[in-house]
């Protein structure tokens, strides 16, 4: 039974940080250039570029199932990496979590550019970096971990309503539920250890909006689900810990 939880959380987790298309918000720039090149790729590109003295690894694109793999890789082959680029619109959230822990283990600096972006799963393999910078322009953005708006889950509990099978449909909540507790102590476990403070998740994270279809799915494109944090916040709540 254990292990078959288990299975039934990965397979969660694996959706879960998949956001749906960003949805605008008053503290995120979305004019910014970049967001554009977010959507590029559905699986981790990494890069090794030598960049004046320094060999840099970009991390770039959606984070999948093989990322912490390609990114040990990466760091296998690369050669002496100097620092860490990253842009992502996020993707597998138990993935970026064990992603996170191979960047911590190569003791390498993290970095988001200006005009680079760095959402939802992208946020942990961030906090693995032992030194973390974001440049004035670059976007740290958050959302509320969530399966409430995977379109499949949202057919299911709409099928099993409408055979008035309540059971069903709160046997498939309960399930929902308890992936989503394990992910959650899966989160605060890693960001302590990594340094950063619990209180973003319960502060930012975890008080943002996460159906962004309520008041009718037609109007999800205008529920504001994401949060940009402001410099200070990345300072507050030790996202970021060299200038």
């Amino acid at each position: 039974m254990r292990a078959a939880a288990h299975a039934a959380w990965l397979a969660i987790a694996a959706l879960v940080s998949q956001p749906p298309a960003l949805a605008k918000h008053s503290t995120c720039p979305l004019d910014r250039p970049g967001i554009d090149q977010l959507g590029e790729s559905e699986t981790l590109r990494a890069s090794v570029r030598q960049v004046g003295k320094d060999r840099v690894l970009m991390l770039e694109g959606g984070i999948d199932a093989k990322a912490p793999e390609t990114i040990a890789n990466a760091l296998k082959t690369g050669g002496a990496i100097s620092e860490i680029w990253l842009r992502s619109p996020g993707g597998n959230a138990a993935a970026g979590n064990r992603a996170g822990e191979v960047i911590r283990g190569s003791g390498i600096p993290v970095r988001i550019l200006d005009g680079w972006w760095c959402i939802s799963a992208c946020n942990f393999l961030f906090f693995g970096g032992a030194l973390r910078t974001i440049d004035p322009g670059g976007v740290f953005a958050v959302h509320m971990a969530t399966r409430v708006n995977d379109p499949n889950y949202q057919n299911n509990v709409d099928r099993l309503t409408k055979r008035g099978a309540t059971g069903s449909v709160l046997e498939e909540i309960a399930k929902r539920e308890q992936g989503m507790a394990q992910l959650t102590a899966d989160d605060i476990d890693v960001m302590l250890r990594m340094g950063i403070s619990r209180k973003l998740l319960s502060d930012v994270m975890y008080a943002q909006r996460a159906d962004s279809f309520r008041g009718g799915r037609e109007n999800a494109a205008n529920a504001e689900t994401y949060r940009c944090l402001t410099r200070e916040e990345m300072v507050r709540y030790n996202v970021v810990n060299i200038d």
